[in-house]
């Protein structure tokens, strides 16, 4: 539910915006964001709804030297009126991702079970213009876990090649099979 009422900001927040407003919008905030979790105590002061009024007081100096836009200062203005302080960080990511797509751009997660070269990233990159259909932002982590192949989130979709997968579905299905099987007799 956080998600989705972080979304529902985020697009509120963008509805009327241009692709580079957007983009402003998104780096403003995640300067705001950087500050908040560089501060302790200040982020247990935002997750209880009810010190939001000693939020706002701690929080609109720190806006002030951040030199925030004034749509920015009034979103995070509005996430602490509301109580919802606490969405912050996922109306940040939110606001990032509808700012690349407004731009025409996915960002890619992909997690490999070993390194990949420039030309398998490039490769990667290439075929997943080709299914989206825009230009895409590539992320890659290297977990040896995953055992080979990769796992990759690309905006809402989520695909998993890893040898870990196969085995976890195959797994599944034996016991699936064997569940039906158990019943039968």
């Amino acid at each position: 539910m956080n998600t989705t009422l972080a979304r529902r900001y985020a697009k509120v927040a963008c509805a009327n915006l241009a692709p580079s407003s957007a983009q402003t919008l998104a780096a403003d905030l995640r300067r705001c964001k950087n500050l908040i979790e560089s501060q302790p105590l200040l982020r247990e002061v935002l997750r209880n709804p009810r010190l939001r009024h000693r939020a706002q007081a701690v929080l609109t100096p720190l806006l002030v030297r951040l030199e925030l836009s004034q749509l920015a200062t009034r979103l995070v203005g509005s996430l602490i009126k509301n109580g919802r302080a606490s969405l912050l960080p996922t109306v940040v990511d939110a606001i990032g991702e509808l700012a690349l797509a407004r731009a025409g751009q996915l960002r890619a997660q992909v997690t490999a079970a070993a390194p990949l070269s420039e030309a398998q990233q490039a490769a990667l990159c290439a075929a997943l213009h080709r299914a989206t259909g825009k230009a895409i932002l590539l992320a890659v982590e290297v977990d040896p876990a995953l055992l080979g192949g990769l796992r990759a989130q690309v905006g809402d979709f989520y695909f998993d090649t890893t040898l870990r997968g196969h085995l976890a579905r195959l797994r599944e299905h034996i016991l699936r099979k064997q569940a039906v099987l158990g019943h039968a007799n």
